[in-house]
């Protein structure tokens, strides 16, 4: 604990994971802990009827341990898997939240996006309508669009921008604590392997989990504390010497007191409205959030107590779990293989992935390129000529420079954006195997690593500069030094490197290399078709 508390103090962005295990003091079980549902179902045991419900139920010592350190500065974001609302009733700000399953008292509107935190548990669960209506005023009178849940059904994805933005605070982060969580469950269980990462300086970041039980990345964790969280983060508290208040009443902060800036975690420029509050009975409200896509709970679902509901199998008023089925699938289908591909100007990365998709043959493979929904967008809000756009001519280039700049713009306010959509088209959903043609920043690359984490390879396109300047390519200012083009020179670990410089034998062994590698994913189930090594190292 003394090396913890000194990483604590000397980390520059600390982010905190949390699993079922640290509810389980407040009486709600978890799954797989010594006491867990799963863990006492696969001995043939009945679990442990607790007379708690989500409303009756208190945060914890940890969770109000981490509302400290997040109002000290001392954390800067949480990333929970769990449903139960502990972490914002609790007063942790909304903010520097990311609740990647959903929250039992939240429901959202499907209009306008705005989420009203409840003092009581929703009656729904599984993205569905909860029979109220917005009541958000518009210019002529108020939205009535429809609210729903946002608890997750097992095989609803996980919230976009919430998953987006825990892959982004992970990544940057210099130290990542998992606290009560098997990590078993993907893509959630992966995102503390991004703390891991090379950063830009050279540097790479800590793991520590804290733990009971034996987790999933307990070999890549610079330390493993083996204990109760709440005995763990009593002792970190007292060394780091900051008081934890009293949990009184649900107390909902929307937005933190630090002066610790998260940049571009602060806020989403144009997302959906501001998330709104409606105040009833005990809550307090402050202020504001809005949404993230893809998996399971790690708690065991309840309903509201008043009226049982039917929900994923499950019926009952306590949170005692009767039957959760261990064969519902732990993943989504997701595709067989996506190689994404980043190189400079002239590198040849267009040539090197048609070639590629000859060979794999185009009954199962299709090359998305993550600049034509860009383009197509640009296009449309600037009422320019979109097929123009697509090829290779002067009136393509008078518009790059601030077609980068408005992409740029985009990702900053949504780093997924453009990647979502090209996931989501008729050749992506017809095909097993995608090549990425033009990833060119860091939030292209963790898109992929986070949402498909077994199933992407990254694959780097090099070409020697002089290779580059006979081929056409000249250093153009504002393109050439811009993050698009060099954002992925450093800090990335690829699993190919293809190098380009004429050598027909050099670059068809690499080819024949990786077109083995793709035809091996291809024969295995999606979501588990590529191995973890790199082929670099």
């Amino acid at each position: 604990m003394q090396l913890l508390s000194q990483w604590v103090k000397e980390a520059r962005h600390v982010v905190v994971h949390t699993g079922a295990g640290i509810s389980t003091s407040a009486g709600i079980p978890d799954f797989r802990g010594p006491k867990g549902v799963w863990t006492l179902e696969e001995k043939g045991l009945a679990p442990q009827v607790i007379d708690v419900t989500f409303e009756t139920a208190q945060p914890t010592f940890t969770h109000m341990a981490l509302v400290a350190l997040e109002s000290e500065g001392l954390i800067h974001y949480g990333i929970s898997q769990n449903v139960d609302g502990l972490h914002v009733r609790s007063g942790f700000p909304r903010d520097r939240l990311s609740e990647l399953h959903g929250n039992m008292f939240v429901e959202e509107c499907e209009l306008c996006h705005g989420q009203y935190v409840r003092d009581y548990v929703v009656p729904t669960m599984g993205l569905k309508c909860t029979g109220n209506r917005c009541e958000s005023s518009k210019k002529r009178g108020s939205c009535r669009g429809r609210l729903r849940d946002t608890i997750l059904d097992w095989e609803d994805s996980l919230p976009n921008k919430d998953l987006d933005m825990g892959a982004e605070q992970s990544r940057k982060a210099d130290l990542s604590i998992c606290l009560g969580t098997s990590l078993q469950i993907l893509p959630s269980g992966n995102l503390p392997l991004l703390t891991l990462r090379k950063k830009p300086d050279g540097s790479k970041g800590r793991l520590v989990i804290i733990s009971l039980s034996k987790t999933k990345h307990d070999g890549r964790a610079h330390l493993k504390i083996n204990a109760r969280v709440d005995t763990a983060m009593r002792k970190l508290v007292d060394m780091l010497n900051v008081r934890v208040p009293k949990w009184e009443r649900p107390v909902i902060v929307h937005q933190s007191r630090s002066s610790v800036s998260l940049s571009s975690a602060v806020a989403w420029p144009g997302s959906p409205p501001p998330k709104r509050v409606c105040p009833s009975g005990s809550s307090e409200t402050e202020g504001d959030v809005k949404p993230a896509s893809d998996d399971k709970r790690e708690h065991a679902p309840a309903t509201p107590k008043e009226e049982p509901v039917e929900s994923n199998g499950l019926n009952e008023n306590k949170l005692g779990v009767t039957s959760t089925s261990t064969q519902l699938a732990e993943r989504r289908p997701w595709p067989h293989c996506i190689l994404v591909f980043s190189g400079k100007r002239k590198s040849g990365k267009d040539y090197l992935t048609d070639i590629l998709q000859k060979r794999l043959g185009d009954a199962r493979c299709c090359i998305l390129r993550l600049s034509g929904p860009l383009k197509k967008a640009y296009a449309d809000e600037h009422a320019l000529d979109f097929e123009r756009l697509l090829d290779a001519s002067e009136y393509k280039e008078q518009y790059r420079a601030d077609m980068i700049r408005w992409g740029e713009e985009k990702r900053g306010q949504d780093p997924g954006f453009f990647c979502r959509i090209v996931c989501k088209s008729e050749e992506a959903r017809r095909r097993p195997v995608w090549i990425i043609s033009d990833a060119r920043r860091r939030t292209d690359v963790d898109y992929f690593a986070t949402h498909y984490a077994d199933a992407t390879l990254l694959v780097r396109v090099e070409a020697d500069e002089q290779v580059r300047v006979s081929r056409g390519w000249t250093f153009t200012p504002g393109i050439d030094d811009a993050p698009s083009e060099c954002g992925l020179d450093e800090g990335v670990t690829w699993h190919y490197v293809l190098t380009n410089n004429g050598s027909d034998h050099l670059l068809g062994e690499q080819l024949d290399s990786l077109t083995r590698r793709v035809e091996q994913a291809t024969t295995a189930e999606p979501g588990h078709g590529v191995l973890l090594e790199n082929e670099n190292d």
